[in-house]
């Protein structure tokens, strides 16, 4: 599967680090990781914006959270 580019991953853990906030019962990195069965090291590594995760994984995130996946992934702009 693609991996998110790395111009990206900024913008991935900003979002993700709000979602996980503001979800009512997922609010923090280990419920997420225990609901998703995607590990807390990884959850946090994507929020510190360190890691470049396979897109299937935010799918599952995404997912879990009950959100639309469009909102980590960035679109690149072009320059005209």
């Amino acid at each position: 599967a693609p991996i998110v580019r790395r111009e990206s991953s900024a913008h991935l853990a900003r979002t993700l680090t709000a979602v996980i906030a503001e979800h009512p019962t997922l609010s923090t990195q280990r419920a997420l990781a225990r609901r998703s069965g995607i590990g807390q090291r990884t959850i946090s590594r994507i929020c510190r914006g360190e890691a470049s995760p396979r897109v299937d994984t935010i799918e599952r995130l995404a997912d879990v959270l009950g959100v639309d996946v469009a909102m980590f992934l960035r679109r690149r702009r072009r320059i005209r």
